[in-house]
């Protein structure tokens, strides 16, 4: 409709020109990318020496854990798989002990992690679901009596009926068929490392707690019993 709109005559404005880029070298890099040429732009980086090369991986970790850990807040490490991020974030966590930015006592927290093998379509189906796995309804439902972002856990799998037997916290069991629900997330349990100093992304949102989805915080404590005591950027506490 947007593109229809332009051509009966609708009054456009378009920006042609980087104004992001001050230095005018990584501004042409950017302008090359913006019209396709990549080649180029990588080469340009190359040239202009913003391309750095370590083979050894243990090494390449390294080098980017003491980076992150001298350089500022502001800094930003993109990692290519799952892997490589939890490998990166246990060196950087390292260097920022040694730094003294963060607290050097582990506590060790069950935290939930996104099923990332299970696709929109896997989760209408109870065979994808596995024993123990806990799912976030985040539109609910009236007729089997779920809050929107309520929780449960997955006790029972039914493949040949394409049931699922889940437990919620305070109240009993429920058996549905996946197919009937739309808007869940699906989650298994795992142990991480948090020190007093580390900063967390929340990546679902507690409406009872007032936090939203990716927010952002940093622990202050964490208690005898386990539970970690958040500074938010928005200024709350949780």
């Amino acid at each position: 409709p947007f593109e229809q709109l332009q051509k009966a005559g609708m009054d456009t404005a378009k920006l042609d020109e980087i104004v992001r880029q001050r230095d005018p070298n990584l501004k042409r890099v950017a302008d090359d990318l913006a019209h396709g040429r990549v080649r180029e732009a990588v080469s340009q980086l190359s040239s202009q020496g913003r391309v750095h090369e370590i083979p050894d991986r243990g090494e390449r970790l390294q080098a980017i854990a003491r980076d992150y850990a001298t350089g500022s807040n502001r800094t930003l490490v993109v990692a290519p798989d799952n892997q490589s991020r939890r490998d990166l974030n246990d060196h950087i966590r390292n260097e920022l002990k040694t730094h003294g930015d963060i607290g050097r006592e582990d506590h060790k927290v069950s935290v939930l992690v996104p099923r990332q093998d299970m696709t929109d379509a896997d989760r209408a189906w109870a065979a994808r679901y596995h024993k123990g796995d806990v799912v976030r309804y985040t539109k609910g439902s009236h007729q089997l009596g779920i809050k929107p972002g309520e929780y449960a856990t997955v006790r029972e799998v039914d493949g040949r009926n394409n049931t699922l037997k889940v437990e919620f916290k305070d109240r009993a069991e429920t058996q549905y068929d996946p197919r009937r629900l739309r808007g869940v997330a699906v989650y298994e349990t795992a142990e991480r490392n948090f020190s007093q100093g580390d900063r967390v992304q929340l990546t679902a949102p507690n409406r009872s707690a007032g936090v939203a989805n990716r927010e952002l915080g940093t622990v202050e404590r964490i208690d005898d019993a386990g539970a970690m005591h958040l500074d938010l950027v928005t200024g709350s506490g949780l």
